[in-house]
């Protein structure tokens, strides 16, 4: 039987080789147990061998997660033949970037003192083992970066051995480290401690595996790219240009799986009342004094159904830790996502969006109550002739007309609806009210804010490869609320009465999360704040829809989040990418890096306007938010 295996092993040999030296993919099962993964030519293969008759729980990861990497079995019969591919890859490697670093993990049994330990004692803790050096020890930088690892506020430990034997002591070196020198390669042994282990029980901590695995494999990349730049001939741009390119059919299904269920919901549309005018005159009739009810368009879809759909969705097979974390935040915003649609025009409704939009910090309310206090809500709305949704609509086609010159794949289109209220942008197309009203001088604000900001994402959401980057990852609504307010500015078009409004915004939800009914929150718009009572009535129908939504304070929080980037010198041009969080930046820098995405195609126009730059340039030169409040025009 192992005669057989071997010489399955061995048949690969040749194909792998090939494929390598013509820096193409390798992806191949091996025979038992594991596979051989190189996304491309790199200057190292890290190791995993699975032991013999036992569960892997977990440890594969901390080698599945890098670009270049074997997993296979560690059973003894078999190891002359793994070697014999380990050897040819090492030459092959060799031949390209003069030298390479074979990299082999494997676990140890966490020392536990007593029966129960709790997370304030797991302590990551690594081993490296490698051989006596002449030079500059190959240890020192996996030294460094491993000691950046941090679980529970815990640092790792990190031991460092001099040994020819860089492999699990009950197993052959794939490679000889006397071998490995005289080919001109290097060998390091990793041995980690299984804190993601339950001592007693042997199962899995999930949470902190997933932890250790992310830092580990960040970790990695920077000492192998150090290693790279210190004995190789490869000159990576960035070491996370070192990490996994080639997306597996795993990645595919979760993606997919994740942006139908995401296009299911049109949350949006499904929360927002469809008699909104109807509403106000029984309000108005009704002397200010009776709660509206508000009525609701028939879901489309059964949220039982939609959740049913979302655990089947196999995120525990992906291998990329990176993905892994974004796919994972996504599916928890899509669970509380579909239980606002099972809540709808229910007390629950505002806790179950509470988890999604979160609600109003001691910062955010202050900021709200100065602008309320410098600015009068009765200010002018803005000058020019009144614009209807006839017109608004054909200025809306015009802009996306030019954007189509210059992307043709620009699928949007603008349609004129009774059953919205004011603007909205629903699966990349404008929708607008047929009964609007707003003043000439705001619409190229608006179209700015709607065209310029949340369609533009979502097409350069879709350009990608990575679906959620148009349905959006978790969080992604308080920057692109920003990212909208803030392209109103830019043009000129964000007046006093527009800040206004949106700091009425997150008044109103601070006042509905403290335990005010819609009467008493409108009392207090139109009495203590000022608030004309139709200007009230249309903040107050947005923030208690559904049974109260406190998505509205996104506005300025996110003008703020943005205001302070900008000031701090972040690039615009890196959020259009698609609809992202400011904390996404890191993780989609990396997969930049990465080569998984490109630059967003299409840039609003606007930032290339002399005016607007002019007052990007005054923001990051030291203006204040309180100046913007304060210059904001009349």
């Amino acid at each position: 039987m192992n005669g057989s295996v071997s010489s399955r092993i061995a048949q690969l040999i040749q194909p792998i080789n090939e494929r390598l030296a013509e820096n193409k993919p390798v992806r191949r099962k091996l025979p038992v147990w594991g596979r051989i993964h190189m996304d491309r030519q790199l200057p190292f293969l890290c190791i995993y061998r699975h032991p013999v008759e036992e569960e892997d729980k977990g440890t594969k990861r901390f080698a599945q997660g890098e670009a270049s990497h074997m997993l296979c079995t560690a059973d003894p019969s078999l190891q002359p033949e793994l070697s014999r591919l380990t050897r040819v890859i090492t030459e092959n490697l060799i031949q390209q970037f003069g030298a390479c670093l074979i990299l082999e993990v494997w676990s140890r049994p966490m020392e536990v003192i007593g029966e129960k330990i709790s997370e304030s004692e797991l302590k990551p803790a690594f081993t490296l083992i490698a051989p006596k050096s002449k030079g500059k020890p190959i240890t020192s930088t996996f030294q460094s970066a491993l000691g950046r690892i941090r679980i529970y506020g815990n640092t790792a430990q990190i031991a460092v051995k001099e040994s020819s034997h860089y492999c699990p002591k009950d197993l052959p070196p794939l490679i000889s480290s006397a071998a490995a020198a005289r080919m001109g390669a290097h060998v390091l042994g990793i041995e980690i401690s299984t804190i993601y282990l339950d001592s007693s029980t042997g199962d899995v901590f999930p949470d902190i595996l997933r932890k250790l695995d992310r830092q580990f494999t960040k970790a990695i990349q920077l000492a192998l790219f150090n290693y790279t730049n210190t004995f190789t001939l490869h000159r990576p741009p960035h070491y996370h240009s070192l990490g996994r390119r080639a997306l597996v059919k795993a990645f595919w299904e979760v993606d997919r799986s994740l942006a139908e269920v995401s296009d299911s919901l049109e949350l949006l549309l499904n929360v927002t009342p469809v008699n909104s005018r109807s509403s106000w005159d029984q309000f108005r009739r009704s002397g200010y004094d009776r709660i509206p009810q508000f009525h609701y368009r028939p879901l489309p879809v059964d949220p039982f159904v939609l959740k049913q759909q979302l655990y089947k969705v196999p995120v525990d097979r992906l291998e990329d830790p990176a993905m892994s974390l974004l796919f994972r935040e996504k599916m928890e915003e899509l669970d509380h996502q579909i239980s606002m649609l099972q809540t709808r025009d229910t007390r629950r409704f505002l806790h179950a969006g509470f988890q999604v939009y979160g609600g109003v910090d001691e910062d955010l309310s202050l900021t709200a109550e100065q602008i309320l206090a410098t600015i009068s809500p009765r200010c002018r709305q803005g000058a020019g002739r009144p614009i209807g949704g006839a017109e608004f609509a054909e200025s809306g086609r015009h802009e996306i007309d030019k954007y189509r010159a210059k992307a043709p794949d620009l699928k949007a289109s603008v349609q004129l609806r009774d059953d919205i209220v004011g603007l909205m942008v629903s699966r990349g197309n404008l929708l607008v009210s047929s009964r609007l009203k707003v003043p000439e001088s705001r619409v190229n604000a608006l179209i700015q804010h709607e065209v310029g900001t949340h369609l533009l994402t979502y097409h350069n959401g879709r350009s990608q490869q990575f679906q959620q980057l148009y349905s959006g990852l978790a969080g992604y609504e308080p920057l692109q609320e920003g990212m909208a307010v803030l392209n109103e500015y830019l043009v000129g078009g964000l007046n006093r009465a527009r800040l206004s409004l949106l700091a009425a915004r997150v008044v109103a939800v601070q006042r509905m999360l403290d335990g005010a009914d819609f009467l008493e929150n409108y009392r207090e718009m139109t009495g203590r704040y000022g608030f004309a009572r139709r200007s009230a009535f249309g903040v107050l129908v947005r923030v208690y829809r559904g049974g109260g939504l406190t998505k509205d304070a996104a506005y300025l929080k996110g003008f703020q989040k943005v205001f302070h980037y900008v000031q701090n010198g972040g690039n615009i041009d890196e959020l259009y990418i698609g609809k992202i969080a400011l904390e996404h930046l890191p993780i989609i820098r990396e997969l930049k890096w990465r080569k998984v995405l490109t630059d967003p195609p299409l840039l609003p126009y606007l930032l290339s306007d002399p005016e607007a730059q002019e007052r990007l340039r005054e923001i990051q030169s030291g203006l204040t938010f309180r100046q913007l409040v304060h210059r904001s025009r009349a």
